[in-house]
Order: C-alpha cells, then sequence, then structure tokens
C-alpha cells in the first residue's frame, strides 16, 4: 500500500519519517527523524503528517537561526547553527521551507509547490537561490514548456516558484528575485478545459446501471457511487467538499435543510478558499430521493468507503473511477467532460432559472468581487438562497430511492 512522503507505518502505529536536511546533520547528530504521530488511523495520520511536518521546517528554521534550544524540538542537540550570515547561504529548500511557514497552505498546494521545487532544481541543479539568475530562469520556465505542460499547469509551477523567491526576497533571505518578469506566452487561443454535461447526458448518466439497476461497482464506493453525481448535479458543489461531508455538516433552519460548509483541517475538512465556507440549501427532489435517510443512517462521515492512497484528496481514486464510468459505460467520450461538469450545469442550470448572478455565485462558493460583500456578519441569508434553489428545475426519471 502507498503512503504519501513522510508517512510511515510500524506495527498499527504511523510515524513521521524525513531526512535531516544536509546542513543540519552535524547539529541535529542523526540522518534522518522518526516521530510518531500516535494513532492507527490512517486518515488521522494524514491530517497529523502536514502539521508534524511544518513543525520540523519551523525548527530547522529555529536551528539555522540559532535561536533557543527550546524552540527547536526534542530532536535537535544543544549545538546551535549560526544564523544566515549573507543570502548566499539560503538553498532552494529553505527558500520553500520558508514559504510554507507563511500562511497556512491546503494539501494540494503543498504537493504542487514541491513538484514545483523538483522540477526547478532539475534545471538548475545544485546551485543556490543566490546563484540563479535570470537566464536560468529562463531555463526554467523553457523546460516547463518542453515537458509538455499544460498552460495552466506550467503558469502553476512557474508561479509557485515565483511566489517563493519573492517572499524570500522581501524578507531578506535573497537580494533579489530572478523570476520576477519571467513569462509564460498565453496561447492566443485555450480550448475550455471543463464543459457542461446536456440535458441528454444528464439523461444517460442517471439511467445508467448505478442509478437504474443499483449496480454499485468496487470503485464506486458504495452509496457515494449514487449521491455524489447526485448533489454535485443539484448544488453545484465540488467533489471534494461532497466527499468531506458528514452528519453534522447536514442541518436545518426552521423548514430548510441545508449543507454546511467549513475549514475544518482538525476534522480532515478543507475547502478550496474563503469563498467556500457557505450554507446550500438542499434541494427537494434530494430529499425525495432519501437523502435524508442516507444522513439518518451515518454516523460519522456520510460516505465511509472513500479513501485514496499517500496524500491525495480524499476523492482523488473516486475521481478516477468515475472518469472509466463516464467513458466505458456511460460512453461520453468527450474529455472535456468530468465530474467537474456537474459544477457547469449546475450554473447552467441558474441561469436558466433566471437566479441572479449574485445568488448563484453564492451557491457555488465563487467569488465576488464586490465591495460590499465584506460588510455584514459574513453568513448569506439562508431563506434567499432555498428560494433560488427552489426555482431550479430538476427533470429526472430516477426510479432509485434509498
Amino acid at each position: 500500500m502507498l503512503y504519501p512522503t513522510y508517512l510511515f507505518r510500524r506495527g498499527d502505529t504511523f510515524y513521521y519519517r524525513a531526512k535531516v536536511p544536509t546542513d543540519l546533520k552535524n547539529q541535529v547528530n542523526r540522518h534522518e527523524v522518526w516521530i510518531s504521530l500516535r494513532t492507527s488511523d490512517r486518515q488521522k495520520a494524514e491530517l497529523r503528517l502536514a502539521e508534524t511536518h511544518a513543525q520540523q521546517l519551523r525548527a530547522y528554521d529555529c536551528l539555522r537561526q540559532g535561536l533557543p534550544a527550546s524552540s527547536w524540538g526534542s530532536f535537535v542537540t544543544k549545538t546551535a547553527l549560526k544564523p544566515f550570515k549573507t543570502a548566499s547561504e539560503a538553498s532552494i529548500d529553505d527558500l520553500l521551507m520558508y514559504w510554507v511557514k507563511q500562511t497556512q497552505r491546503r494539501p494540494r498546494t503543498l504537493m504542487d509547490a514541491n513538484t514545483a521545487v523538483r522540477r526547478l532544481k532539475a534545471v538548475v541543479g545544485e546551485l543556490s537561490p543566490a546563484q540563479i539568475d535570470k537566464r536560468k530562469a529562463v531555463a526554467f520556465k523553457d523546460s516547463l514548456i518542453q515537458e509538455g505542460l499544460a498552460y495552466a499547469t506550467a503558469s502553476k509551477n512557474l508561479g509557485l516558484i515565483k511566489s517563493m523567491f519573492e517572499i524570500a526576497r522581501s524578507n531578506e533571505l535573497i537580494n533579489e528575485n530572478p523570476f520576477k518578469e519571467v513569462r509564460l506566452v498565453k496561447p492566443s487561443r485555450i480550448e475550455k478545459a471543463r464543459v457542461s454535461f446536456t440535458a441528454a447526458e444528464i439523461e444517460q448518466i442517471f439511467s445508467s446501471p448505478v442509478f437504474g439497476e443499483a449496480f454499485r461497482p468496487k470503485g464506486g464506493a458504495g452509496e457515494a457511487a449514487v449521491w455524489l453525481p447526485l448533489i454535485a448535479y443539484m448544488t453545484g458543489m465540488r467533489l471534494e467538499e461532497i466527499g468531506q461531508l458528514t452528519k453534522d455538516d447536514i442541518r436545518r433552519q426552521d423548514d430548510i435543510w441545508y449543507f454546511n460548509l467549513d475549514h475544518a483541517p482538525h476534522k480532515g475538512q478543507v475547502l478550496k478558499n474563503q469563498s467556500s465556507r457557505r450554507q446550500i440549501p438542499i434541494h427537494s427532489r434530494l430529499i425525495e430521493l432519501g437523502f435524508l435517510k442516507l444522513v439518518g443512517a451515518s454516523t460519522g462521515r456520510l460516505f465511509p468507503e472513500l479513501s485514496s492512497a499517500g496524500s491525495r484528496q480524499l476523492t482523488a481514486s473516486w475521481s478516477q473511477w468515475f472518469g472509466r464510468y463516464l467513458r466505458q459505460v456511460i460512453c461520453i467520450a468527450d474529455p472535456r467532460k468530468t465530474f467537474h461538469s456537474f459544477r457547469h450545469t449546475f450554473k447552467d442550470l441558474c441561469r436558466e432559472a433566471g437566479i441572479s448572478k449574485d445568488l448563484h455565485d453564492r451557491l457555488t462558493g465563487h467569488t465576488s468581487q464586490d465591495v460590499g460583500d465584506g460588510y455584514g456578519s459574513g453568513t448569506y441569508p439562508l431563506r434567499p438562497l432555498a428560494l433560488a434553489i427552489d426555482q431550479i428545475q430538476i427533470q429526472l426519471n430516477i426510479n432509485f430511492t434509498l
């Protein structure tokens, strides 16, 4: 079984295991660090893994700056490393560590940042940030193109490296940012990555074996195969937002049942951004199909069979299964049509129902540019959202009920 980087298992207990940075091995007096995560539950271990790794990075930073031993962590010896005297002493890994600790990062962002750093090192080798000039920065940008990465992926990699160097420069870890003026040329025409399902395709999906014949393939993670598409179609929620749902996230205010989406990393619930924190009324068609019965029968997560290997998102493996099901069983071959297409379809349904952009942006968690949205309690009233949801006509001939 594959585990995320730094996660190891001994017997029934998970551990954080990582190599000590080369420049600190003499001070730490060991080559690697083992720290018990004090759990045999993989999901809890993965949550504690990120926090433990961040703590270790902070400890190494303290050691490099010569801070008191109490700030280092129990694995560090009493010998303090001299703090940086010049910018030339910082390494690329130092810049990454410093960038990580500036603010809370989503696990996916940390993975992307590590990938970007790996790609950078493949180009510059053992050079320190101080030795990387604009020519090397351009060479890195060109390597992304030569690797055949999509514009969006290449832009993300370049942007992450540029951000790391800029934060390091502004905090005097390095003297200048060689990536500052390096740009990718945007293609004159970029084909839309994701598109909505047509009405005919929606009919195909919800009359397929999972819905019409109670087919429950292993990759579909039990009832997740049924409810994840239905919820996405009728709410526009992101796949990971649905997969993370717990019984406590389904709430009622007066006569309105709703999804309460909140950012709670300690419970394994991570949202994309601030605007993703929201309340979404549950469409009456979902309730008719038996969704509240599923909630009533749950004790924790609504879809406990969801799991993914490594540090990937909870729904990553399920997403791959749905992609195969969409292509091989339902026979929707357009690569632009994926699970995320339900989100696009929901936006179309909102427009067709005459729902204002302000309201369907609130429902889907899209960021508003309106300065006035920063005023008030921060929680949009449920009643107008419920009235908006009720305007959406869901015409599905599904015989399935829980």
